[in-house]
């Protein structure tokens, strides 16, 4: 593939892993550094879950970046999810 023919392309990635393993989070990362050497845009920082910690809150704080850039630079999460509750 050409550099930068996924130009048109917007993207967040979150990867799932355990640090006990030797090769954690490979193919995570592996796919966004691939779209983004193809001229894909990150949309929120590379999220890397760790199943030998707390993966649930790793994913919740990438997920509350992901939100941010989604909204504009305006976090929107805890607005959406209190609408939903009442």
């Amino acid at each position: 593939r050409e550099p930068g023919c996924l130009a048109a392309l917007q993207y967040a990635a979150f990867g799932l892993g355990n640090t006990q393993y030797e090769h954690y989070n490979s193919m995570g990362k592996w796919v966004d550094a691939r779209l983004s050497a193809l001229g894909a845009r990150r949309l929120a920082p590379l999220g890397l879950g760790d199943d030998d910690g707390d993966i649930d809150a790793d994913f919740e704080s990438w997920r509350a970046s992901l939100w941010v850039a989604l909204c504009g630079g305006s976090d929107q999460a805890d607005g959406q999810e209190e609408a939903e509750e009442e």
